[in-house]
């Protein structure tokens, strides 16, 4: 009977590691993204690149195309309540495109995709909360604020900003863009999504304490009240991904479905090449399916929001 017991007893041990085991792995993979939708290649990548070099040679359709299939987009209920909320940033965005020198439309391309597949994944808390209230949604899981920054991303754009070996360096006007004053602020926060914790709703086994510029990052990437540092950050990363492609002989300033593409899959995975293909994550919106890059280039080609956002 007693070694019946500590039988069980050691099963119990086992099943309770290997628990936690499972656990950690969770974790680790939300933080670096590997619960991400899987990338893809789009399918008509080569198709984009023929009109991107058609364009070159005076025969620009690509707004013609990419208007066709914005059409089946432009009357989702989603796109209606992201274009009120970009309307209602119009001048934060034109702000931060000024400071940074990032057109404006290009700024806010990965941000329509981003709030596409939040806001279809996510069809009760969009019908409760998005639709009517008509604002950008705020992602939770690791990925932060409107433009689904992760910490990480956060801080290798810092990072880079200072780093004159960097290929991702911009020069010494932007070093200074996102320091930090000197500070002791703190942020108690969900340590697994990393999101602000109300402190009346506490709880010391659920929530982590951050310090210093880790607590003032998140404040940043998740004040909704003042989107600015959002969008700098975002405008930076995308041109951090464009000095690094050109610095490298590529440059896609005029392909902003690879620029999406890049910033989707992130620096890790960013590959400056003669031959990059459009992809990234693949999204259903009304039960097509496209990949990340895809839906950056109908939008930033089509005709919507041209009068406060021009190509």
């Amino acid at each position: 009977m007693k070694k019946n017991l500590n039988n069980i007893f050691k099963i119990s041990v086992y099943i309770f590691a290997l628990w936690g085991f499972v656990l950690t792995g969770v974790f680790f993979a939300m933080k670096f993204g590997l619960t991400k939708s899987s990338s893809v290649v789009d399918t008509q990548s080569e198709y984009f690149k023929k009109l991107s070099i058609d364009s070159k040679a005076g025969e620009d359709e690509r707004s013609t195309a990419a208007q066709k299939d914005w059409d089946n987009i432009k009357y989702m209920a989603e796109w209606q309540v992201v274009k009120v909320g970009l309307t209602r940033d119009t001048a934060v965005i034109d702000r931060v495109s000024q400071e940074t020198g990032v057109d404006s439309r290009l700024l806010v391309t990965p941000l329509v995709v981003e709030q596409l597949r939040l806001m279809t994944s996510q069809r009760e808390t969009f019908k409760k909360y998005f639709a009517p209230l008509g604002v950008l949604g705020t992602q939770t899981q690791f990925s932060l604020g409107i433009f689904g920054i992760k910490e990480n991303t956060a801080k290798q754009i810092e990072d880079n900003l200072k780093n004159p070996a960097s290929i991702y360096y911009l020069g010494s006007e932007y070093e200074h863009a996102l320091d930090y004053t000197d500070s002791t602020s703190t942020l108690v926060v969900d340590k697994n999504s990393l999101m602000p914790i109300n402190a009346s709703s506490t709880n010391s086994s659920s929530t982590i304490t951050l310090v210093g510029s880790d607590a003032d990052r998140i404040k940043r990437l998740t004040n909704d009240k003042d989107r600015y540092y959002s969008y700098l950050y975002a405008a930076l990363y995308l041109k951090q991904i464009m000095t690094a492609w050109e610095r490298s002989g590529y440059s896609i300033s005029d392909r902003p479905e690879i620029i999406a593409t890049v910033y989707n899959l992130g620096f890790q995975k960013s590959n400056p090449n003669a031959d990059p293909k459009v992809g990234g994550a693949s999204i259903d919106l009304n039960g097509n399916k496209y990949s990340f890059g895809s839906i950056a280039f109908y939008f930033y080609f089509s005709n919507e929001l041209t009068d406060i956002l021009p190509r």
